[in-house]
């Protein structure tokens, strides 16, 4: 019992490795870009659950950057298609046909 709380109360030192996975404009010259955050361990081993790479979407305006996700409705992009995030976690950017219509999966969480 007393090393499985060894465990549970260990603290992590972790960082991340950020990239910009894709990006689009946006009607009013704002940019929706769809982030990675891939998290590593500098001290101690992390579990593996600590480890899973966090891939979210948000605004650009300048220096400001708004979270996209379900709530924040959709959005018109420069080349005509619009883009939102469904309950079920996925960003999908959709055109008048299938050809133009692209469906990421997004895992965010609080680690960022």
């Amino acid at each position: 019992m007393f090393f499985l709380f060894l465990i549970a109360s260990r603290e992590y030192d972790f960082s991340f490795y950020h990239r910009n996975l894709r990006s689009w404009q946006l009607e009013d010259s704002r940019v929706l870009v769809l982030h990675e955050a891939q998290p590593y361990c500098s001290r101690n081993p992390c579990p593996r659950v600590l480890l899973s790479p966090k891939v979210y979407a948000f605004i650009k305006s300048g220096s400001k950057q708004i979270d996209f996700n379900a709530s924040s409705g959709k959005i018109k992009l420069a080349d005509g298609r619009t883009a939102y995030v469904g309950n079920d976690q996925y960003l999908r950017i959709v055109g008048k046909d299938v050809s133009t219509t692209e469906v990421y999966k997004l895992n965010d969480n609080i680690y960022r």
